[in-house]
């Protein structure tokens, strides 16, 4: 009868273990989680202080377009503590009712159907695929443009200053697609990003 009442007491023990780790998991599959958890440090955009610039021409005249507001997330590799983009990543959305031009009349046609129809498509979205640190402070960034509902990939170079990022990137007409005589070929733009504290 002791045989059996310890064998009945090793059973319950052993039953009681597998229970426990079938809930909390090895030790080792925990410290993978928390490391997952812990690989970036996200910082979120101050929309308000954050903006995109380009330069565009309607007929003979030159005008600079604004777009006041941006939106996202800038993710840090950990090990950086915040300070080196190289291996993060970038999320940036851009209200498109946020334009502002020189002129009210200009505004409104380059929100509207013919340009960037700001009814249909209200968020220009970049999402950054890699994030590689080039010489002299400069990031390459590659990642996918969402504009009026077409998906293109895009380049840009960045640098980092304290909590300023400033982006550099030319879109050209196999981004931005038109038959229209009034898009130029080729558009500079710059957007500067003010990162949360």
């Amino acid at each position: 009868m002791r045989l059996v009442g310890i064998a009945c007491v090793c059973t319950v023990v052993l039953l009681a273990g597998c229970s426990w780790l079938s809930r909390s998991g090895s030790p080792a599959d925990n410290e993978t989680e928390r490391s997952a958890e812990a690989m970036v440090i996200s910082k979120e955009i101050d929309t308000e202080s954050s903006f995109v610039v380009f330069s565009g021409q309607v007929g003979d005249e030159s005008y600079q377009g604004k777009f006041q507001k941006i939106e996202g997330i800038v993710s840090f590799p950990e090990e950086s503590l915040g300070t080196d983009l190289d291996g993060g990543a970038m999320e940036i959305r851009v209200p498109v009712e946020s334009l502002q031009t020189q002129h009210d009349v200009l505004t409104a046609r380059l929100l509207g159907a013919e340009f960037f129809d700001a009814s249909r498509h209200p968020l220009i979205i970049f999402r950054s695929t890699k994030i590689v640190q080039l010489p002299d402070g400069v990031y390459e960034l590659v990642g996918t443009l969402l504009m009026k509902g077409e998906q293109k990939e895009l380049q840009m170079q960045a640098r980092l200053k304290g909590d300023v990022i400033t982006l550099h990137t030319i879109v050209g007409r196999e981004i931005f697609p038109s038959e229209n005589p009034d898009v130029p070929p080729i558009i500079p733009a710059e957007a500067r990003i003010v990162l949360k504290k």
